[in-house]
């Protein structure tokens, strides 16, 4: 008899190729971990398979990406696919689908770690940190250093040396929920290669829509006097009204918005923005845009049907523009119907995911709990978004 079907990636959703099939015994639970298999084989280029010759019986079926050749699953980093139940061979089976994932390591470390400047460390770990506290070890420089993360939940942090006098390598503790998880060292000041002058980089889009802003990047975090900003309407001659706010990495200038197509100059005169830490100042910095005003931006309206009948209880919709990540919102079952605003004229795509753990992201499996990735389904093609135009689309499950 035969068993055929396709190995896929369970994100992607595209076929693997290469992986190597498995098929056990189902008396034997635990084979995958311990024995070799009878029967087993690699995908083709489209991680079509097709397995011959087989005995009827029980068998569990798996994919691995077996980069040690052993034919057994190791666990992470190792990927790893199963079925929920087990197969009863009695007869030719086709079209299995085997969504391969690669595993969460369950074991906490860094990932890596860099210095952003004189003054700023980023640590990157493995896993989403949930109300991290970071500390130094000696309790007396607490008012020297503190950490800051981009959103709550986030596997990414930074931690800033708020004065320029401590001189040797600061050892810290990483508390999670008031749980010590790790130990790191600050030795960001101690590169020489680095400038100690404060740094003020002005960053603005030859061409600016009503969702981007003139930024102001900065190699330390800053203060900022508005007095001394100025955002001028070159073409009618007058003052356009601006917001500011300021974050670790600089300052966000952001006009106000235009009815129409309009060329903006941007103006930081000297001691518009100081260093907190070495409390200089930056020198005259301008540029030259042109702002773009609502209706050079499109939308997607996008209707979905039948996502109960396929199985999703809290799905959440990712967008991507031109393959990166832009927003999500999640969908409501009662009222399936999602608008994406003010988007930029470009190529985007979406999937949706069930959301079951409820964290916002996208899950993989866990074999150990025979636990199987979060459903998802990828839009078929890809959406031109074109200028003041909103594209209708209905999406059947």
């Amino acid at each position: 008899m035969s068993i055929s079907g396709k190995v896929i990636n369970a994100f992607s959703q595209g076929g693997i190729g290469s992986s190597t099939v498995i098929l056990h015994n189902a008396e034997e639970d635990s084979a995958i971990v311990r024995d070799k298999p009878a029967y087993y084989l690699k995908t083709e280029k489209d991680g079509s398979f097709k397995l011959s010759n087989l005995k009827s019986g029980k068998y569990n079926l798996y994919s691995l990406n077996d980069k040690n050749a052993d034919l057994m699953y190791n666990g992470y980093p190792e990927e790893i696919s199963f079925l929920d139940s087990v197969m009863v061979l009695d007869n030719n089976l086709a079209g299995i689908k085997l969504a391969q994932f690669k595993p969460i390591n369950k074991k906490l470390y860094q990932t890596s770690t860099a210095s952003v400047s004189k003054w700023i460390q980023l640590y990157c770990y493995n896993k989403i940190l949930r109300n991290v506290k970071v500390e130094p070890l000696n309790s007396s420089l607490n008012s020297s250093i503190s950490c800051y993360k981009n959103f709550p939940a986030d596997s990414v942090f930074y931690m800033v040396l708020n004065d320029t006098l401590v001189k040797d390598t600061i050892q810290l503790k990483v508390s999670e929920n008031d749980k010590i998880i790790d130990t790191i060292n600050f030795t960001s000041h101690l590169s020489k290669k680095m400038t100690s002058k404060a740094v003020f980089k002005l960053i603005a889009p030859p061409e600016i829509y009503v969702t981007d802003s003139i930024f102001i990047a900065t190699n330390s975090p800053c203060t900022f006097n508005k007095d001394l900003i100025s955002v001028y309407d070159t073409l009618h001659k007058k003052v356009v009204p601006f917001t500011v706010t300021s974050s670790l990495h600089g300052v966000k200038i952001v006009p106000e918005k235009q009815l129409e197509k309009t060329p903006l100059k941007t103006v930081c005169l000297p001691g518009a923005f100081t260093s907190a830490i070495t409390k200089r100042s930056n020198d005259t910095i301008s540029s030259v845009s042109t702002y773009l005003p609502i209706e050079k931006m499109g939308s997607i309206q996008l209707g979905l049907k039948k996502l109960e009948l396929n199985g999703f209880t809290n799905p959440v919709c990712v967008l991507l523009m031109d393959g990166k990540y832009l927003t999500k919102q999640t969908v409501s079952l009662q009222k399936p119907t999602l608008n994406f605003e003010l988007l930029k004229p470009a190529n985007y795509s979406f999937y949706i995911f069930n959301d079951e753990d409820k964290n916002g992201l996208w899950s993989p499996g866990d074999f150990d709990l025979k636990k199987q990735s979060e459903k998802i389904v990828w839009y078929s093609q890809a959406v031109k978004v074109k200028a003041n135009w909103t594209q209708e689309l209905t999406w059947v499950f």
